[in-house]
């Protein structure tokens, strides 16, 4: 869930509210992002302990001789849900860093969901494209085929107008969709093909007047 690209991203935007050492530990309590590099890989000991604990651990001075690879400052458990996927570390004063942690936590915790969100977006893309490939060559469809439209959604009794499409504007093409089809009938789907086409394939019992559809294609 938390992975080590995401949880530098996450050092990169917090590094920007604050000055203070951050650290970011996954549910094992090795240390996988910090704004301290010599610290990466090695095990946090009280990151380990938050995990546990499932609460915030405040760690003194007193606590750096007690506990293995930690500085003084405080630790925070990263939820996704009801589970800990992560932990985030703040060195300094406790007193001193207590009032913006948790708002730091909150908005690492909104990146991992935004992050989630977004991979499971392109999963489902990836799934609707491969579908997509398949229907295209296929002359039979059989029941596995008939359960894979059924699990991403596909109504395949609707009859369908095919279109390509050639993008000419420079937009990056793996996040790009069309804004008006965000808007049409639930039936109309389309993929990526290549680097500047898309393969359109719209609901024809939509009726679309050809002068209307080619306006919107512009």
């Amino acid at each position: 869930m938390l992975q080590t690209n995401l949880a530098k991203k996450i050092i990169q935007e917090v590094r920007k509210l604050i000055n203070e050492e951050i650290v970011i530990m996954d549910t094992n309590g090795y240390i996988i992002a910090s704004t301290n590099k010599k610290r990466i890989s090695f095990f946090h000991e009280g990151a380990f302990l938050t995990v546990h604990k499932k609460d915030r651990l405040i760690i003194t001075k007193e606590d750096e001789a007690q506990l293995k690879g930690v500085k003084a400052g405080i630790n925070l458990p990263i939820f996704f849900g009801q589970n800990v996927v992560g932990v985030i570390g703040i060195t300094g004063n406790p007193e001193k860093v207590f009032p913006y942690a948790e708002l730091l936590r909150k908005m690492t915790e909104l990146l991992i969901q935004e992050n989630f969100y977004k991979e499971e977006m392109n999963r489902q893309n990836r799934a609707i494209e491969a579908f997509i490939f398949d229907w295209l060559e296929l002359r039979e469809w059989d029941s596995s085929f008939h359960n894979r439209a059924d699990l991403l959604g596909i109504n395949l009794t609707v009859p369908r107008q095919v279109i390509m499409v050639k993008v000419k504007t420079q937009t990056n093409m793996i996040n790009f969709t069309p804004k008006w089809l965000t808007i049409e009938k639930k039936n109309d789907l389309f993929i990526h093909w290549g680097n500047d086409r898309l393969l359109l394939l719209l609901d024809a019992t939509a009726n679309m007047d050809k002068n209307k559809l080619k306006k919107k294609l512009i």
